[in-house]
């Protein structure tokens, strides 16, 4: 029991990234509720640089140095209490957590996390199951499928859990509802020998953090979409995602990269792929999408070696207004009021429907108590206004181009009716190409008299005897323009510069309905 603490605490120090002292192995106890005072003590003896980038000088203050060089009394437990009630530090910790915290539900992964704690204290699946009720979880129509799901895919001593919840602290921990989270733990993929462990988890890493969101709730993805992955048509891709999943768990698991690093480079393997899968990738971090599975493996090898930050929500990463420094003691009223009304930008297309109908209007400048736009209609003068500062929240921001007249040469090299415009010219090439063809077929038209038909197969029969050399065989069908080079196996014909494509109608092959041309 003491190599396995030891060993944890080694793997936490490796991801924090240096701002936790190193484990000496020469530790003794284990410390219950007071683990952040504890190590924050020891990385300041250490002299390590805190998040912010520079260490904390005990000297500065009596206090902390008080608490680091001499400690304070600690009340010890014995090893063999643990032995004989396995829970007694759990319940101790929270307890003792509890006066510091604001009431907050559990999440679905915490949920996942605690049963896979009491699964190690060798409590059954049922009795942590309805601990974890006891608690009153916000996921708690969830519940057993959350069971289900650390049941049968949580991994060899519930790795993928560990990985889901250490994945949640750094990236995001949203809550998937009841019938997401059925969907992932109960659904079947029928003819298939795989249970895809992987792709469960990573439709669940993908789920907590999505950059859609509404009363912490993530939107990525519902019910229908994770029910598709059961389809035939995906099997292939499902497949191969689960294997790139598998490939990619065991590469973190040899990797000597920090612990940071691998947690983000198979955490977006799982995102990347989730979304590549279901064709959503538009709505994830990266809408460009990527071309393949194999693609996304390739960033995942890239990820793991350079170790790549994490992605930020894409809100943060654009915000809709510049943080930019402003004296508004000294602004005058017309900078207060942009301030106010920053969708307000110079050069910018605004309409107000409610005054204006549907006019698109420029905006031009401001002066002292007034901002001017302006508009330009298709006839006439362009017109001007004035709007008061208080009126400028009723104008809204156009996306669309403002109305346009064409300059007179312009329509005329494009107007149907003038020779200038290449459209109308081609159709009427192709309808002269079309009415002299027909007027061909017209012109030598055959008569009962002369030929015969029948179906199965579907045959032309010559009634008259016809002399070697004198059959004359007209093409008839409709006519298409070729763009490309022609292609053996086909009927042309050339005309005006051009290979046009003669396609035939549709044959007369059921004599009784009537249907076609012979």
């Amino acid at each position: 029991m003491r190599k396995r603490q030891l060993d944890a605490n080694v793997a936490l120090v490796k991801a924090s990234g240096d701002t936790l002292a190193p484990v000496t192995f020469q530790e003794r106890f284990l410390t219950v509720a007071t683990s952040h005072t504890a190590a924050f003590c020891k990385a300041v003896e250490q002299g390590l640089k805190g998040p912010l980038g520079f260490p904390v000088d005990p000297k500065q203050d009596p206090g902390l140095q008080q608490l680091c060089s001499k400690g304070w009394p600690f009340l010890v437990l014995s090893n063999a209490v643990e032995v004989k009630w396995p829970q007694l530090p759990s319940y101790i910790q929270s307890a003792l957590s509890a006066v510091n915290n604001s009431y907050q539900q559990m999440t679905e992964i915490e949920a996942a996390s605690q049963m896979c704690e009491y699964l190690n204290h060798g409590m059954a699946l049922k009795e942590a199951l309805q601990k974890v009720q006891e608690c009153d979880p916000a996921c708690k129509r969830s519940l057993e499928a959350i069971a289900w799901f650390v049941s049968r895919y949580a991994g060899e001593r519930q790795c993928l859990v560990k990985f889901l919840a250490h994945f949640s602290k750094t990236y995001g921990s949203l809550l998937l509802g009841e019938e997401v989270m059925k969907s992932i733990a109960y659904m079947e993929f029928k003819g298939s020998t795989s249970l895809y462990p992987f792709l469960r988890t990573a439709l669940w890493a993908s789920m907590m953090c999505s950059n859609r969101s509404s009363d912490g709730y993530s939107k990525l993805l519902n019910k229908s979409d994770c029910e598709k992955l059961k389809n035939a048509a995906f099997k292939a891709q499902v497949d191969m995602a689960e294997q790139a999943l598998a490939d990619g768990w065991e590469v973190i698991q040899k990797s000597t990269a920090e612990q940071a690093t691998k947690l983000a480079a198979f955490g977006r393997l799982c995102t990347r792929l989730t979304l590549h899968v279901l064709k959503k990738e538009k709505h994830g971090r990266e809408p460009a999408g990527h071309e393949s599975i194999s693609a996304i493996c390739i960033l995942f090898a890239a990820d793991l070696a350079g170790g790549a930050k994490p992605s930020v929500r894409k809100e943060e990463a654009k915000p809709t207004v510049e943080l930019e420094v402003k004296n508004v003691l000294a602004s005058t009223p017309a900078e207060l009021a942009l301030l106010q009304n920053p969708h307000v930008k110079q050069g910018q297309l605004y309409t107000c429907s409610k005054e204006h109908g549907n006019k698109i209007w420029t905006f031009l400048n401001s002066s002292a108590s007034k901002v001017k736009f302006s508009h330009q209609p298709v006839f006439g003068p362009a017109e001007s206004i004035e709007v008061e500062f208080e009126k400028l929240k009723e104008w809204k921001v156009c996306k669309s181009a403002p109305p346009e007249k064409c300059h007179h040469l312009k329509a005329l090299a494009h107007m149907a009716v003038a020779n200038g415009s290449a459209i109308v010219a081609l159709e009427l090439r192709k309808a002269h190409v079309q009415k002299t063809l027909l007027q061909v077929c017209v012109d030598q038209m055959v008569g009962p008299e002369d030929v015969a038909f029948s179906n199965r197969p579907n045959l032309v029969w010559s009634v008259k005897k016809v002399k070697k050399g004198a059959l004359k065989l007209f093409p008839a069908g409709t006519v298409t323009k070729v763009k490309d080079t022609p292609v053996g196996g086909k009927h042309y014909i050339k005309a005006f510069g051009h290979h046009w494509l003669v396609q035939p109608f549709k044959a007369l092959t059921d004599f009784k309905k009537g249907e076609g041309v012979l």
